[in-house]
């Protein structure tokens, strides 16, 4: 009886797992289609969003705690489509952006079909999606595994 419990739980965990691996297969697509198919511009820092949050933002106090505050800054960048569309865009990712001033110059990769949607080349943003879905995708189908070897 237990075993046949044992087993269903692990199909269980098996298809999570196998949706999370697709999840990260689906993530690995659209970082890779977009470095690959995108086209690029050249844009300018014309601003920064800047901005205080909290690691977490319900917990009590939370303004008290240096350790549950950050600042951050994204870069907001103007560039020109190959169409001559003009486009402003918010970094997602200010960490790898620190060094960066008003007008200095950056590298975009967009998709014709949606360059509002462009990213500063070099910078994943999905990446870490990506790593977190298929680790434990993998981890999910360890139980059925175990039963299936054991």
């Amino acid at each position: 009886m237990n075993d046949r419990i044992f087993l269903k739980i692990a199909w269980l965990f098996a298809i999570i797992g196998i949706g999370l691996l697709l999840a990260s297969a689906y993530f690995y697509r659209a970082d890779t289609r977009l470095e690959s198919n995108g086209a690029t511009a050249e844009g300018n820092v014309i601003a920064f969003r800047e901005g205080v949050g909290y690691r977490n933002p319900t917990a009590p106090g939370r303004d008290d705690d240096p350790n549950n505050r950050f600042n951050y800054r994204y870069p907001v960048i103007r560039f020109t489509t190959m169409d001559g569309q003009p486009v402003r865009l918010t970094a997602l990712r200010h960490y790898e952006l620190d060094d960066l001033g008003l007008g200095d110059r950056v590298d975009i990769v967009y998709l014709r079909e949606s360059p509002d949607r462009a990213e500063i080349r070099g910078t994943r943003r999905l990446s870490e999606g990506m790593r977190v879905t298929g680790i434990i995708g993998m981890a999910c189908l360890l139980p059925l595994l175990l039963g299936v070897l054991l």
